[in-house]
Parts: structure tokens; sequence; C-alpha cells
């Protein structure tokens, strides 16, 4: 079994260089209101007990992949929240089996880099890509440079680009310091710290900067950026929590309590003030967005919910913290939620639109899965907790439950495939359209081809309607035209006469077609 444990050990014996700086649920204690985690039994099996696994929001999905230990580390998971289930998704071509890995989304793909290998602790540097309508995954050809192979490291997407940093591997300077951007548009990473130039701006590089850290948590967050003009203070931040480095020469590990902002362009660091029950010093816990919040087209968090961790010394926690960006300040706000029903680390949360709660409508929630106990074993355990500060909207979002495909003959084209929509908000919607365009790339733009209109009905929240395109449903293409090579680009709601909470997950990208 490989564990942090043995993780911990390879960085110490490596360098000693930084000083510190269908389901039955059952009710759990109520520490403040009537806001508790819940335990969901699923009917059926679900993934196996495991830690240091990844939890991510896809195209309105929930995806888990990975973790340790072995076997089934190559495995994904699709959670249900119309039953409250994971389902297992054979996808092709997976990646090698990993724990401690970082995963993102971007443009309706999962992208998972590095990791831990469970043949021989290896540390991997690797990018690979999940296509839900596709159903397959591509390992990424990377253009140029890239980062050193690491685990415990972070990412962060701000709905374009992803944002890595931290972890460690192999390197004789044990937990790294560098801060990497990816972009999934051209394959490309790029190097922020410490090789990117400042461009003359004063920034203020903190002693993390001398010192790398791994298990620190990560967010896009809702908040009056340090970096941003002072007119333009309510924006979207990368923020990072606490996280582990080297001690001194008794081999100590430090656990820290700082929160910092992360500069996109650098990767410079500076400290966010903080107000309320901030969390101590903390590695490795769960986060999940609590509310969405619409943010320059992309979708940053209003509220964090951190859960669980490590507290040094080999203790965990059972404590959860909300967190919430000041929008006139750079500071953040914390208060203390609900304690889990057991001391966690190396588990993984998402949050969810429409959970099914027994005896109520469904409701925005987030469901927290697995992790590390405080005995050092590994759980299957699920919980799941009531968000209800979630903002009262709708959420319309469409998914690919069979990708689209073309057949011709006589030189004439038809697509076929079936398309959901989903209002996974807390209200109804009411209707909208449906667009379909034909595009040469993942990018909608004037260029593309409208291929197909159709009209979004009213929808309770948590309905869903279906968009079969076979027989006479297909669309047809005009004469001549192929879409081969080509992709499909969903547009729910298209003109935006819906007022939802999430305005960024409208858009579908499958392809390119065969």
């Amino acid at each position: 079994m490989v564990n942090t444990t043995r993780l911990r050990s390879l960085v110490l014996v490596t360098a000693m260089l930084c000083l510190s700086t269908g389901f039955v649920t059952s009710g759990f204690a109520r520490p403040r209101g009537d806001l508790a985690w819940i335990e969901i039994t699923p009917s059926t099996g679900g993934p196996s007990a495991r830690a240091g696994h990844t939890l991510t929001a896809v195209g309105g999905q929930i995806y888990l992949f990975g973790g340790t230990p072995t076997p089934g580390t190559d495995d994904l998971w699709r959670f249900d929240s119309s039953t409250g289930a994971f389902a297992q998704v054979h996808a092709t071509n997976p990646p090698p089996a990993r724990s401690s890995h970082a995963a993102a989304s971007v443009d309706g793909k999962l992208f998972v880099f590095g990791g831990l290998s469970p043949s021989g602790g290896g540390f991997l540097d690797d990018v690979w890509s999940f296509d839900p309508p596709a159903n397959a995954w591509t390992k990424v050809t990377i253009v140029g440079e890239s980062p050193a192979p690491r685990a415990l490291h972070q990412a962060v997407s701000d709905g374009q680009k992803i944002y890595f940093g931290g972890g460690f591997g192999t390197s004789s300077e044990g937990a790294f310091i560098d801060r990497w951007v990816f972009d999934p548009a051209s394959s490309t990473w790029t190097r922020l710290f410490p090789a990117a130039a400042t461009d003359g701006k004063d920034v203020q590089i903190l002693p993390i900067g001398d010192c790398g850290r791994y298990g620190v948590i990560a967010i896009f967050f809702a908040i009056c950026s340090i970096f941003a003009p002072l007119d333009e203070c309510n924006t979207a931040a990368i923020a990072m929590f606490g996280g582990e480095s080297l001690g001194d020469s008794s081999k100590a590990v430090d656990v820290h309590s700082d929160i910092l902002e992360m500069h996109r362009e650098t990767g410079a660091l500076q400290r966010l003030e903080t107000s309320g029950a901030a969390p101590p010093g903390l590695a490795l816990a769960a986060t999940a967005t609590f509310a969405p919040a619409g943010t320059s087209g992309t979708e940053a968090a209003g509220k964090v919910l951190i859960a669980g961790g490590e507290l040094g010394g080999g203790l965990r926690s059972n404590r959860t913290y909300i967190a919430q960006g000041d929008p006139d300040r750079p500071a953040i706000n914390f208060s203390q939620g609900p304690d889990l029903p057991l001391e966690l680390s190396e588990s993984a949360a998402a949050y969810v639109a429409d959970f099914p709660f027994a005896g109520g409508a469904p409701g925005p929630a987030v469901v927290l899965f697995g992790g590390r106990t405080s005995g050092s074993a590994v759980t299957a355990r699920t919980f799941v907790l009531r968000a209800e500060t979630a903002p009262e909207s709708a959420d319309l979002s469409g998914e690919w439950t069979t990708a689209p495909t073309q057949k011709c003959k006589n030189n004439k084209c038809r697509i076929s495939g079936t398309l959901v929509v989903r209002n996974g908000g807390t209200i109804g919607s009411s209707a909208a359209t449906l667009s379909i365009f034909l595009s040469d790339d993942s990018d909608l733009d004037d260029s593309d081809t409208l291929i197909r209109t159709s009209e979004i009905p009213a929808m309770a929240a948590g309905g869903s309607t279906t968009f079969d395109l076979k027989k006479k449903q297909r669309i047809k293409l005009p004469n001549g035209v192929s879409a081969a090579g080509r992709f499909i680009i969903t547009v729910v709601d298209f003109g935006g006469v819906v007022d939802e909470g999430n305005e960024g997950n409208n858009r579908v990208v499958a392809g390119p077609l065969q």
C-alpha cells in the first residue's frame, strides 16, 4: 500500500533544506442549527475504499478518479445526484493507476496531472483528459517544457486554464516551490514561478516562494483581489490554504495556517486577511464550492467548504469550515460548519445542485467520499451536507448521454445522438432555446453553422428533458457537408432568457466526429 506516510518519508530522505514558515441515510449530531452531515449507504456497489482520489465537477456531472490502495486505482466513477449513488464509467484508453494526483475541468473535459503510481511508488508527470460525450481518455502530448513528476500538488481551473503548483517528487530539493499554468487549447505548460518575469512590477514574494509545500488547498474564489486595480476589486482570484513543508533538522513537518492569493501572471503570493473562525494549520483537506457565483463567464466560488484534513503530528480533523470572500477588500471570512462524524484526510468533495434529500425536494449539497481515517485505514463512506445557503435560482446544463455520430449516404449526412438537458437549480426554469452548431474547433464563434434549434420546455427544479436525435429526429446536414473531424457545440438557453445561478455550464462540446 502506498500512502502519505511513505510519501513523507521520501521527502524527508531527499531534503532538509527549508526551515518552518437509491440509498439509505442516517443523521449525525448537529453542532449548529439543523445543518448536519448525512451518511449515504448506496443500495448497489460503488467505489472501493480509498484515499488520495479526486472528485471533479465536469459539465454539471461529478467524476471520481483514482486513489489508493490497489486494485482499482485507475477506475472512473460518476456520481448520479438523482439517486445518490456512484456508477462506474467504463471509458476507453484509461490512464495508468495513480493516487495523490491533481484534477480540474476545462470546457467540459476532465484533466488529470501527475500523482503517485502504485507500481513501485514512482512519481508521474503525464497529463490525461477525459471527454464525457466520447467516453474516452486521451493522453495529452505536451508541447515544450513541463513540470517535474510529483504528487500531492494542487490544481485549480479558472474555466480556461489550469494552475498547478507545489507537491513533491524525486527532486533533491524536496517539496517544490514552482508554479505553472496549463493551457488545454495548445497543450502547453508555462512556468510562472520562479522563472516568470514580473514586468517591472513590485510584487512581493512571501517565504513560501523559498520553501515548497504539499497538500495545499487551492480554490478559484470570488473575492476582492490583492492584485486587481482598485476599481476592479470585486473579481476572481486563486486562493491557497495551508499545506505542509519540511521543518528543521529534527525532521519535523510543519503544517501552515496562512491564506494566500496567487498572481495569475507571475505566480507571486501575498497573504490575505482573515476574520471569523479561521482553520488552524491544515493540509490534505477536502474542498468544494458551497455556492457557485458566476464571475466574468467563469465559475468562481462564492463560498467554499473545507472539510477534514491533517493537523500535524499524525492527527486528523473532523472539523469543517465555510469560507466567503469579501467583495470590498482582500480578505476571507470563516465560519465553522458541522463536524464530520469521523476524522478524515485525503478525502474528496464536490458540490451538486440537485441532491434528492429524503422527505423533501432535491436541493444543493456537498458530497464527500472516502479518505484516510485516524487509524490510517482508508474508507468508502460517503456523506452529504445540505448547502442551505446556496442561491435560489435555476441552473440549466446539458450532457450527451449518447455521443453524437454521423452517418452519410449518397453525399447526404445526418447526425444522431442523445442529449439530456437538466435543471440542477433550486427553483423551476422558464422555457428556453437549445441551439446546436457545427464548428471546425471547440470554440463557438460567428463562423460556426447553426444546424438545429429546439425549445426547452419549462422544468421544475431537478427536472430534465431528453432530445433523442434518431430516425426522423436526426439532424440533416446540407448536401455535400460532412461533420467528419469537426465539433458539435450545443448551447443550452441560447440568448440567456433564464436567470441562472451558474451561467458557465450552458455550453456542451462534442467531437471531433469520425
